[in-house]
């Protein structure tokens, strides 16, 4: 019994921090513009972490000054800076924001985004756009 009432009171929070309807209206450009970026941060850090996975104990890059120890979040951070906003995805429209202060009701009752299956479906669809031209 008291569950529902925590679970009430923590969607009632989230829906304190969610961009307003009347807000997201009058700005939707601005909000769209933070959630595709919040998007592409969501992406390359589900990336770095299947290539860590993947990589195992081995996480090691050549620097000037040799092999060196990289970090998921200074491989995170490296990486965010060379981006170039031309090459952002657009968020699909299943994704839900982590950060609750950049979701919209729209998000409200949706599942949480599996970003390997998008990655896995966006890689498949390079292949087939490689193999097509």
């Amino acid at each position: 019994m008291f569950n529902i009432f925590k679970k009430k009171i923590k969607e009632k929070k989230l829906e304190e921090l969610m961009i307003s309807d009347k807000d997201y209206k009058e700005l939707k450009e601005m909000y769209d513009w933070q959630r595709k970026v919040e998007f592409n941060k969501e992406l390359l850090r589900q990336n770095i972490e299947l290539f860590f996975k993947f990589q195992g104990p081995n996480n090691f890059f050549m620097t000037d000054l040799g092999p060196e120890k990289v970090s998921q979040e200074r491989m995170y951070e490296d990486m965010w800076d060379m981006m170039n906003e031309k090459g952002y995805d657009d968020p699909p429209g299943d994704w839900v924001p982590l950060d609750p202060s950049l979701r919209i009701s729209a998000d409200v009752g949706k599942s949480p985004f599996d970003f390997f299956k998008y990655i896995r479906r966006k890689k498949a669809m390079d292949v087939f756009d490689k193999y097509q031209n």
